[in-house]
């Protein structure tokens, strides 16, 4: 299965063959090619290419009328364009990045090079875009574990406890689970296990004595306030279940409208 989808939109049928050929031997690419710009505009209605090799020098309709009709119609909205142009002067330059296109080869070109071009790009923006949302998803882990330290310690159970470890990894793992039936007995308790080096047994039972002594010493208004009815005379401190849950939706919920 090929990685990248390749769209050619040149009428040189030479260049164009030439351009697949060096594609194809450095793999990785499904190539499609258009010899004008109504036939490229056709295409790109049914298929997003990946990137797309446009000559800015096509009769009829050029590269930048194909661009401005590409941005009217919101086709390629992803697509990486790459002008291809014999034409190299400073406002050319300047129309093609003003036309939202990434790069610009002048021509000619030896094919393989373009190749090696494409491929670099592809490659670079592929790294920019995994080093962004790895950024993204460092700063959403950080701001999960801020919220869950928060609520743990509004409601009495301090870091210093036990169970305190053990609670705050159940509910990050609920949380990562969020959407899905997770039982806490055969699920949540053998993954704390796992994590922290304990037993499901010991992470149950720790994590009972960090909410018996965070409703014995913790602030009762607070407990009520976030837990309502779930907190009451008879029933006393909410169950490790319960815990979880509420704290979990607690925590989704404030990830979300943040």
């Amino acid at each position: 299965m090929a990685e990248y989808n390749l769209l050619i939109v040149d009428d040189n049928p030479r260049l164009c063959s030439a351009l697949a050929e060096c594609f194809a031997q450095e793999g990785g690419f499904a190539v499609d090619i258009c010899s004008s710009a109504a036939e490229a505009l056709e295409h790109m209605a049914k298929n997003e290419p990946d990137a797309a090799l446009v000559d800015m020098l096509m009769p009829e309709v050029d590269g930048a009328e194909f661009m401005m009709q590409c941005r009217e119609r919101k086709l390629g909205e992803k697509t990486k364009f790459v002008a291809l142009s014999s034409l190299t002067s400073e406002e050319i330059i300047k129309l093609t990045q003003s036309l939202g296109m990434a790069y610009f080869i002048a021509m000619p070109t030896p094919p393989d090079r373009i190749c090696r071009t494409v491929v670099r790009l592809l490659g670079a923006l592929r790294e920019e875009g995994t080093a962004e949302q790895q950024k993204t998803e460092k700063r959403r882990d950080a701001d999960r574990e801020r919220i869950i330290t928060n609520y743990l310690h509004i409601i009495g159970i301090s870091p210093h406890v036990s169970g305190y470890r053990f609670l705050k990894v159940a509910i990050e793992y609920c949380v990562e689970n969020y959407g899905r039936r997770v039982s806490v007995t055969t699920e949540v308790y053998p993954e704390v296990a796992r994590v922290c080096n304990s037993t499901p047994k010991r992470v149950e039972r720790n994590i009972r004595t960090a909410i018996d002594r965070a409703w014995f010493h913790g602030n009762i208004e607070m407990q009520h306030k976030m837990f309502g009815y779930t907190v009451n005379d008879n029933k006393g401190r909410p169950t490790n279940k319960e815990c979880i849950a509420m704290l979990t939706d607690r925590t989704v919920m404030r990830q979300k409208y943040r």
